[in-house]
């Protein structure tokens, strides 16, 4: 939002390139509490009370930036399998929960991926681009062509 706020543009596009933030269930919160984000001033309104109560998720500040900026375009780039994704999500569930959980499968990410895709697909400026593969970030590389 602060970019989007200070920024002069005719047009805009914000582009997550492999980070969906796929965790474990009620972790986000206790993580963002951790790293500090309620106090950095980037949030506020009902985000700052649900990152205060320990409620808030990714999602819902990518979801209140796509509200916020409507006429600008947001895109997801992410594989269904991705490696790293799938690391992060263990290490938060390590970190911040159960220790002793099972680790998730590759196909439970996909399957979360796409839970998270279903709530961005109710935004009309959120495009995706979802990738059959393992392979973390896109945008770094030669790997990816327009």
């Amino acid at each position: 939002n602060t970019l989007l706020q200070d920024f002069k543009y005719t047009n805009a596009a914000v582009v997550a390139d492999s980070f969906a933030g796929v965790f474990p269930v009620g972790l986000q919160g206790k993580m963002l509490q951790r790293f500090g984000v309620c106090s950095t001033g980037l949030l506020e309104g009902v985000l700052l009370s649900d990152c205060t109560s320990g409620a808030i998720d990714i999602q819902a500040v990518f979801a209140d930036a796509m509200a916020r900026f409507p006429h600008v375009a947001f895109a997801s780039i992410d594989s269904k399998t991705d490696e790293v994704q799938i690391a992060y999500y263990e290490l938060v569930s390590r970190t911040f929960g159960d220790a002793l959980a099972d680790p998730i499968q590759p196909v439970q990410f996909a399957q979360s991926l796409m839970e998270v895709y279903v709530g961005y697909n109710e935004k009309p400026n959120w495009v995706s681009y979802l990738v059959n593969s393992k392979q973390h970030m896109f945008l770094k590389g030669s790997c990816l062509y327009s």
